[in-house]
């Protein structure tokens, strides 16, 4: 499953910005605020570096605040390929000065990576909450934006102003609330493009808000994300939520998956060993999840407490036996690289510890190399890029390198979402790898 989606980042930043330095004796430089965000959908993680110092990697719709002091810098993206080399380096120069703060963005001009640099003054101490909104989404036109205290009435509402791609809409200050921040079709007001939940604002502050494209990450078609290192997210408040599960049980019984106690009928049925369902969509908010032999309807031997998070794509791993099931979630991202593809292990198989993946051209010796994945019992591995071609598939033990499984001949294509099961074998002992998605 692929999904094409436009989607918001909202960067937060101080506009405040404070002089300082660790050397004793020396007069302080000004300093100046600078937030950087990776927001190309068509690229995978790069690197930035003030020169060469400062490196901090960011995947897609990733955020980092920085603080330098007042100088003339060359500020570099280093473009990572599959295996982290660099495939090439787009560089932006630029003079900080006291007195303004600054948003580097990555972002997309006719299908290149290009960086873009936004020039604010800082906020003053105690005026509230100043929003800067750039649009930089590819497959988005113009919007119309509304900021007001939730509930937000578009009745009764009046646009801030009306941007498109690579404007910048300069929202005054607000005091502090809860706010909801619409996003309409330029003068119609009856398309709506996105409602956010509310967003509290409170302080002296500055928001800077990047317009990007969603690319299949999750459900929602726009969201609304936090640019700092805790990756927060604020999603459209009308998205649901994706389930699936994939069965991985050791007896390789059937199963069936209810929610909030409601397995007649279930609203996953039937999933065999060694499959994966289809994605169900449910409301977001708090839920029960529950499992239950397709053979003994009634008995359920899953009632786990979850909170299904609006807009994003969720997969269960069902491991253990019946009578003694355990389960573990993640979230998917469909987000296609062009020209790679993704790849995850999942280990469900009670018998084997932690296990090392490699996913290898043929011929070559996994003796002299790291492994592709790493992978625990009932753990999901993150998400791997991959480069389209033929492989080996071989799964050894992580403490002692013994192979407990392959090498298996594949084929990966590019712009695909690859998986790799591990079971317990069917007499008992040892290790099956199953091949899921798009092998």
């Amino acid at each position: 499953m692929r999904l094409t989606l436009p989607s918001l980042v909202l960067l937060g930043v101080s506009l405040l910005a404070a002089g300082c330095d660790g050397n004793e004796g020396r007069t302080a430089l000004p300093n100046a605020s600078l937030q950087v965000v990776h927001a190309a959908p068509n690229l995978g993680p790069v690197v930035f570096k003030r020169v060469q110092a400062n490196a901090t990697r960011l995947d897609y719709m990733q955020g980092a605040a920085f603080s330098f002091d007042v100088d003339t810098y060359t500020f570099n993206f280093d473009i990572l390929d599959v295996d982290d080399s660099v495939l090439r380096t787009i560089s932006l120069s630029a003079t900080l000065v006291e007195g303004s703060i600054y948003f580097l963005i990555l972002r997309e001009v006719g299908g290149q990576p290009e960086p873009l640099l936004v020039e604010r003054p800082a906020t003053t101490q105690g005026a509230g909450t100043e929003l800067e909104i750039l649009h930089a989404a590819t497959t988005l036109g113009a919007v119309d934006v509304y900021v007001d205290l939730e509930p937000l009435d578009l009745m009764t509402a009046t646009a801030r102003g009306a941007i498109d791609f690579d404007d910048v809409l300069s929202v005054p200050a607000l005091a502090d609330g809860n706010y909801e921040i619409v996003l309409t079709d330029a003068s119609n007001q009856a398309i709506v493009q996105f409602q956010s939940t509310p967003v509290g604002l409170a302080g002296s502050q500055g928001l800077f808000l990047a317009i990007v494209d969603g690319a299949g990450i999750g459900l929602s078609p726009l969201a609304l994300a936090l640019g700092d290192s805790d990756g927060r997210t604020i999603v459209d408040s009308n998205s649901q939520s994706g389930i699936r599960v994939i069965n991985a049980l050791s007896d390789r019984e059937a199963i069936n998956i209810g929610i909030d106690d409601q397995l007649t009928p279930p609203l996953i049925s039937g999933v065999a060993f060694a499959t994966a369902s289809a994605f169900e969509l449910i409301a977001p908010g708090d839920h029960d999840l529950n499992v239950e032999p397709t053979l003994m309807p009634g008995a359920v031997d899953i009632d786990q407490a979850f909170v299904a998070e609006a807009g994003l794509f969720q997969t269960w791993l069902v491991a253990g036996s019946t009578g003694s099931m355990s389960a573990t979630s993640f979230e998917d991202d469909f987000r296609v690289i062009s020209g790679e593809s993704k790849l995850r292990a999942f280990h469900g198989s009670p018998q084997n510890g932690p296990v090392a993946v490699f996913v290898v051209p043929p011929g070559t010796d996994i003796t002299s190399i790291a492994p592709t994945s790493l992978a625990s019992n009932g753990i999901t591995s993150p998400n791997v890029r991959v480069a389209p071609g033929s492989y080996e598939i071989t799964v050894a033990e992580q403490a002692t390198g013994a192979v407990l499984a392959g090498p298996i001949a594949a084929t990966i294509a590019a712009d695909g979402y690859y998986g790799i099961l591990l079971t317990d074998a069917a007499a008992g002992t040892g290790l099956e790898v199953t091949l899921l998605f798009d092998f």
